[in-house]
């Protein structure tokens, strides 16, 4: 085994592969005086060989179901979703090559729930799809509908083109999605009532 075991519950891992090294970022509540907290932690392995662990985001908020990239520059990116000011958003953090990790940022802001982010790339680019729940009132499992959202990561936060080609929310949760050769966006999801992708 090569993470040491831990009496907490480390759960939802995500991986990436990048120049020799496997990234691997995980939920759990390990930190001591937070043991109710969720944060996102990430270690990476190499020749068999485990990294620290660092924690990712904020130990004031529970935070959950990271995602994780790796591009061949040598950038990182874990994003994940926090309940922070009221509100579920998708937060991410980005590993320079340098080995630094910047500042954690917000990257949406929607009064509805934005949660369970995945990351894939388009080449060089950064790409991140999540499911927008949207509620009536506050219960458990009580959202009146769901969509996928889509759209790249750019220096200013999650920028889609403001055109009729830009990618549209899609009726449906559990978001995956990837880019062809020929350069198109495919995204699929389970569409709620059906079951159906």
């Amino acid at each position: 085994m090569l993470f040491q075991s831990h009496p907490a519950v480390d759960t939802k891992p995500s991986a990436a592969w990048s120049g020799g090294t496997l990234w691997v970022a995980w939920e759990s509540n390990r930190t001591p005086e937070s043991r109710q907290m969720r944060r996102v932690y990430v270690a990476s392995v190499k020749d068999a060989a485990v990294s620290a662990l660092e924690a990712l985001s904020d130990e004031a908020v529970c935070s959950y179901d990271p995602a994780t990239l790796a591009l061949d520059d040598g950038a990182v990116y874990v994003a994940w979703h926090s309940f922070a000011d009221n509100n579920y958003d998708i937060y991410a953090r980005r590993r320079l090559s340098s080995g630094a990790w910047e500042a954690t940022r917000r990257l949406t802001k929607a009064p509805a729930i934005d949660r369970h982010p995945i990351l894939f790339a388009r080449g060089s680019e950064p790409w991140i799809a999540w499911e927008g729940a949207q509620m009536s009132s506050y219960s458990i499992g009580g959202v009146s509908g769901k969509n996928v959202k889509v759209g790249r990561i750019g220096a200013d936060g999650i920028e889609v083109p403001k055109s009729a080609d830009a990618p549209r929310p899609l009726n449906a949760e559990a978001p995956s999605a990837s880019f062809d050769a020929a350069g198109r966006l495919w995204v699929v999801g389970i569409r709620g009532s059906e079951r159906g992708w």
